[in-house]
C-alpha cells in the first residue's frame, strides 16, 4: 500500500513541479518581457502548465472519469506546444514564417477541440502501474497526433542545428549566438526527450 501511494505521489509531484516551474516562468515573461520571443515564450509556457496541471490530478485520483476530464485537458496544452515551438524557434532564428505556421496553429486548434469534444484522441482509461489511469488505448486520430507533434519538435531541432552549424565564429558576437543556440538545442531536447515518453 505504501508503494502504491509513494507511485501516485510521484507522478503527481513531477506534474505540480513542472506546472509551477512553467507558471512561474510564464509570469517573468509576461511581467518583463518586452520582446515578441518572451510573450511566445510566456504562452508555450502556460501550455506546458495546462499539461503539467493535469498530470497533477490525474496523479491523485482514482476515479476514471476524472482522469478521463484531465487528460483531455492536459491535450489542450499538449496541442499547442509543438507550434508555439516551432514559432518561438523561427522567431528566435529570425526565419521568415509563412502560411504553414498558421495551418499548424489551426492544427494544433483542432486537435485541441477533438481531444476535449470527441473520442477521436482520447477513447479509453486504463489503469497502469498500479497507480494511476492512462489515456490508453488511444482513439483512431492519436497516430496522427503523434506525428504533428514529433514530426514539428523534430523539425525546430533541425532548424536550430542547421542555424548551430552555419553560423561561422567571427568575434564575441557570433560566439555568443552561436552558444545560445546549443544550449538552447541541447536543454529543449532533454525536456522534449522526457516529456514524449508519455506518449509511450
Amino acid at each position: 500500500m505504501q508503494e502504491k501511494m509513494l507511485t501516485i505521489s510521484l507522478f503527481a509531484l513531477s506534474g505540480l513541479a513542472i506546472a509551477f516551474s512553467s507558471i512561474v516562468m510564464s509570469f517573468v515573461m509576461f511581467s518583463l518581457g518586452r520582446e515578441r520571443l518572451h510573450f511566445l515564450w510566456g504562452v508555450f509556457c502556460i501550455s506546458v502548465f495546462t499539461w503539467g496541471i493535469g498530470c497533477f490530478f490525474i496523479g491523485t485520483t482514482r476515479d476514471p472519469a476524472t482522469a478521463d476530464f484531465w487528460w483531455r485537458i492536459t491535450h489542450i496544452g499538449i496541442a499547442l506546444i509543438p507550434a508555439l515551438f516551432l514559432d518561438f524557434v523561427t522567431t528566435f532564428l529570425k526565419i521568415k514564417r509563412g502560411w504553414a505556421l498558421y495551418a499548424f496553429y489551426a492544427l494544433a486548434i483542432c486537435f485541441g477541440l477533438l481531444a476535449v469534444s470527441s473520442n477521436l484522441l482520447i477513447a479509453h482509461m486504463r489503469f497502469v502501474f498500479n497507480s494511476f489511469y492512462y489515456d490508453s488505448p488511444p482513439g483512431i486520430l492519436y497516430p496522427l497526433f503523434t506525428t504533428y507533434f514529433f514530426g514539428l519538435i523534430v523539425y525546430s531541432h533541425y532548424l536550430l542545428y542547421k542555424s548551430y552549424r552555419g553560423e561561422r565564429v567571427i568575434d564575441d558576437t557570433t560566439r555568443l549566438e552561436r552558444a545560445r543556440i546549443a544550449y538552447f538545442f541541447l536543454g529543449m531536447l532533454i525536456s522534449f526527450a522526457g516529456g514524449s515518453m508519455c506518449f509511450l
